[in-house]
């Protein structure tokens, strides 16, 4: 259930340095488009660099 996830999450505060794939940056952005906000202010700036070596 979603109490358990609440109970059970953590801080994760250990980065590897590596690429994210341009999927996951989209369920992100997804998540956060639609996630809800303080008093239904639903002002979002997303600003992403994809860089290729």
């Amino acid at each position: 259930m979603f109490i358990d996830l609440l109970k059970t999450r953590r801080s994760i505060r250990k980065f590897q340095d590596r690429p994210v794939e341009n999927e996951k940056v989209d369920v992100l952005v997804e998540a956060v488009l639609r996630s809800p906000s303080s008093r239904s202010i639903n002002l979002c700036l997303i600003r992403s660099r994809f860089f290729d070596d």
